[in-house]
């Protein structure tokens, strides 16, 4: 458990940084994230990367106008999911994800098809229960990462 912790750690410091960049990651997976030969977590393939800028700003709610359903939706946020104005905190979203199937050892929601994703996950606000014997502090950064509403992500 220590190991998923540091390498979920190491990846929250490397979106912190993609984040002051200005820039919205968009597709946090398994697939894009791997070690370099010194063990350090990288993130790879930028392609759904996006500057986000003034144009994009969506100044009633906060967020930005970006192209939805952009990623891979077991990881996407709701809001991605939706159509819905997003920025960082959609990446805060697929962060948490991956990090509870880091701890927990199997997918989130691969199971579900992408319309049972939108029904269940994206209208329902389903999350996947979280293993009580994790550490607090984790177990907070998960649920808060899950948040449905991505002001308080």
């Amino acid at each position: 458990m220590f190991q998923a912790i540091t390498v979920a750690y190491d990846l929250s410091c490397a979106m912190r940084h993609i984040h002051s960049q200005k820039l919205v990651y968009r597709d946090t997976k398994p697939e894009n994230a791997g070690f370099d030969v010194r063990g350090d977590i990288k993130l790879f393939d930028f392609g759904f990367a996006k500057e986000l800028t003034k144009k994009l700003y969506d100044k009633p709610s906060g967020l930005y106008n970006l192209t939805p359903m952009t990623g891979s939706y077991p990881y996407m946020a709701p809001e991605v999911f939706a159509g819905k104005p997003y920025g960082c905190s959609s990446d805060v979203f697929s962060f948490g994800v991956l990090v509870w199937e880091m701890l927990h050892y199997k997918f989130a929601f691969y199971h579900l098809s992408k319309k049972d994703y939108g029904d269940v996950v994206v209208r329902n606000n389903y999350r996947p229960p979280i293993n009580p014997s994790l550490p607090t502090v984790v177990r907070t950064v998960i649920k808060e990462s899950l948040d449905p509403d991505p002001k308080r992500r």
